[in-house]
Protein backbone atom coordinates (compact mmCIF):
# COMPACT_ATOMS: atom_id res chain seq x y z
CA UNK A 1 0.00 0.00 0.00
CA UNK A 2 1.33 3.42 -0.97
CA UNK A 3 0.41 6.44 1.13
CA UNK A 4 0.92 9.99 -0.14
CA UNK A 5 0.70 13.44 1.36
CA UNK A 6 1.03 17.00 0.06
CA UNK A 7 1.90 19.89 2.36
CA UNK A 8 2.14 23.53 1.30
CA UNK A 9 4.56 25.53 3.47
CA UNK A 10 5.90 29.07 3.50
CA UNK A 11 9.69 28.95 3.70
CA UNK A 12 10.48 32.67 3.52
CA UNK A 13 10.43 34.10 0.89
CA UNK A 14 8.77 31.25 -1.08
CA UNK A 15 5.82 28.89 -0.83
CA UNK A 16 6.79 25.27 -1.37
CA UNK A 17 4.90 22.07 -2.09
CA UNK A 18 6.27 19.08 -0.19
CA UNK A 19 5.18 15.73 -1.63
CA UNK A 20 5.67 12.68 0.59
CA UNK A 21 4.96 9.04 -0.19
CA UNK A 22 5.47 5.90 1.87
CA UNK A 23 5.60 2.37 0.51
CA UNK A 24 6.35 -0.09 3.28
CA UNK A 25 9.70 0.89 4.79
CA UNK A 26 10.53 3.35 2.00
CA UNK A 27 9.91 7.05 2.45
CA UNK A 28 10.24 9.41 -0.51
CA UNK A 29 9.99 13.18 -0.65
CA UNK A 30 9.92 15.78 -3.43
CA UNK A 31 9.80 19.55 -3.20
CA UNK A 32 8.52 22.16 -5.67
CA UNK A 33 9.03 25.91 -5.34
CA UNK A 34 5.65 27.62 -5.90
CA UNK A 35 6.87 31.23 -5.89
CA UNK A 36 6.54 34.17 -3.52
CA UNK A 37 2.76 34.64 -3.68
CA UNK A 38 0.19 32.41 -2.02
CA UNK A 39 -0.67 29.62 -4.50
CA UNK A 40 -4.29 29.27 -5.66
CA UNK A 41 -6.07 25.92 -5.48
CA UNK A 42 -6.14 25.76 -9.30
CA UNK A 43 -2.32 25.96 -9.38
CA UNK A 44 -2.02 23.19 -6.80
CA UNK A 45 -4.47 20.96 -8.69
CA UNK A 46 -2.55 21.47 -11.96
CA UNK A 47 0.66 20.55 -10.17
CA UNK A 48 -0.85 17.35 -8.77
CA UNK A 49 -2.74 16.32 -11.91
CA UNK A 50 -0.21 17.19 -14.61
CA UNK A 51 3.25 17.50 -13.04
CA UNK A 52 3.27 14.74 -10.40
CA UNK A 53 4.79 12.15 -12.76
CA UNK A 54 7.69 14.55 -13.48
CA UNK A 55 8.65 15.05 -9.83
CA UNK A 56 12.01 13.75 -8.66
CA UNK A 57 11.53 11.92 -5.36
CA UNK A 58 14.42 11.42 -2.95
CA UNK A 59 14.29 8.14 -1.07
CA UNK A 60 15.12 7.39 2.54
CA UNK A 61 13.71 5.11 5.24
CA UNK A 62 10.60 5.44 7.39
CA UNK A 63 12.88 5.78 10.41
CA UNK A 64 14.37 8.98 8.98
CA UNK A 65 10.85 10.22 8.15
CA UNK A 66 9.91 9.81 11.82
CA UNK A 67 12.88 11.98 12.81
CA UNK A 68 11.89 14.62 10.22
CA UNK A 69 8.33 14.66 11.56
CA UNK A 70 9.62 15.27 15.08
CA UNK A 71 11.84 18.09 13.80
CA UNK A 72 8.91 19.63 11.94
CA UNK A 73 6.72 19.49 15.07
CA UNK A 74 9.35 21.47 16.98
CA UNK A 75 10.24 23.93 14.20
CA UNK A 76 9.93 27.07 16.37
CA UNK A 77 12.26 25.61 18.97
CA UNK A 78 14.79 24.62 16.29
CA UNK A 79 14.69 28.09 14.70
CA UNK A 80 15.52 29.65 18.09
CA UNK A 81 18.45 27.25 18.49
CA UNK A 82 19.71 28.03 14.99
CA UNK A 83 19.62 31.77 15.74
CA UNK A 84 21.74 31.12 18.84
CA UNK A 85 24.27 29.31 16.62
CA UNK A 86 23.61 25.96 18.29
CA UNK A 87 24.20 23.14 15.82
CA UNK A 88 20.89 21.64 14.70
CA UNK A 89 19.77 20.18 11.37
CA UNK A 90 18.25 22.61 8.87
CA UNK A 91 14.57 21.90 8.17
CA UNK A 92 14.58 22.92 4.51
CA UNK A 93 16.91 20.08 3.48
CA UNK A 94 14.25 17.33 3.44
Amino acid sequence: MIKGELTIIFDDPFYKAIFERIDGANYEVAQVNLGASLPHMSEILKLVNFQYSKLHFYQTTVKKRFILLILREHKDWLIRLQKRKILVPKLNKH
